[in-house]
């Protein structure tokens, strides 16, 4: 009598154990399937906190703009030319003639000296990066090593 089928088990397992091994294998699919859901609410609380954080930062960056903008037509209010004329007139100022300005000659002052920031122009050119011989090409190198082959000797006699 042969055996046909090669995948008969010689016995037949426990029924507990079969029902362990199937409640096994639904306890490891739901902790992968909480493992997995976990890490997808944890990435969307995330990203929903980061959103949130971004259109704050927009709405106080668009805040600041036009605080800035406010503070720029102040300035530019309180500098008008009516403005300043305003303010000449209550501090008593007014407008200097000829009469009124005096020069005085100072001998041996020559006002202001310009300041020279950059050195002055030098004719020592700056290290070559590249050393001499490096700037022969490779024919030229072999063209001069095959001319000394082919030059002859001197012989020097005693």
């Amino acid at each position: 009598m042969a055996i046909k089928n090669h995948l008969i088990q010689a016995y037949k397992q426990a029924p507990w154990r079969t029902a362990t091994q199937n409640g096994a294998l639904f306890m490891i699919g739901l902790v992968i399937a909480a493992c997995v859901i976990w890490i997808m609410v944890t990435v969307s609380v995330k990203t929903t906190d980061a959103g949130l954080e971004l259109n704050w930062l927009v709405s106080e960056k668009l805040r600041l703009n036009r605080e800035i903008a406010s503070k720029n037509a102040q300035i530019a209010d309180a500098t008008s030319s009516e403005q300043m004329q305003k303010r000449i007139d209550g501090m008593g100022f007014r407008p200097a003639t000829p009469a009124d300005i005096t020069y005085i000659v100072i001998d041996g002052f020559t006002g202001r000296q310009p300041k020279i920031s950059a050195p002055p122009p030098q004719s020592v050119q700056p290290p070559l990066l590249i050393k001499q011989i490096y700037t022969q090409s490779l024919s030229d190198w072999l063209w001069q090593g095959a001319l000394k082959l082919t030059e002859k000797p001197e012989v020097k006699l005693p």
